[in-house]
């Protein structure tokens, strides 16, 4: 049997988004570190620092193709680690504010307030989540 050849997808926020070359680039290590602190929320200049070149080169790495693909892909990957976290979290949050509701848990103003935080942006991120699925589909038909 012949087996098709699939396609890695590219996952955003849960959900696939675009199809991605089917190796990843290759980097150099330094590379690799810089993606990473980059990924990671670090400025430019330290994560030339992180990966031991100067700011000027980082710079330079970003406006090629491989690297920014790289950064893109894992950057990506972050976010889907915060889908999945925030998703948990819900649950917990809802839990817990029915159960403060009605009697069950011991009131805690921080812990209440934190728990409608958490729904919010789940909503929002849902929002996200079904806005980013409608844009995917307009491109498709387009």
């Amino acid at each position: 049997m012949i087996w098709p050849k699939v396609t890695p997808t590219r996952w955003l926020l849960g959900r696939p988004v675009a199809a991605m070359a089917a190796d990843p680039p290759a980097l150099r290590p330094a590379q690799q570190l810089a993606v990473d602190a980059l990924a990671a929320g670090l400025a430019v200049a330290d994560a030339a620092d992180a990966a031991g070149c100067s700011a000027r080169t980082l710079r330079r790495w970003r406006h090629d193709a491989a690297f920014a693909q790289a950064e893109r892909q894992a950057v990506a990957g972050r976010y889907d680690d915060a889908h999945r976290i925030m998703a948990a979290g819900m649950a917990d949050a809802a839990r817990y504010l029915v159960g403060a509701a009605a009697g069950l848990d011991p009131i805690d103003h921080g812990r209440i307030q934190a728990a409608r935080h958490v729904l919010t942006l789940g909503r929002e991120l849902r929002d996200q989540i079904e806005l980013a699925d409608r844009v995917a589909a307009l491109e498709a038909a387009a």
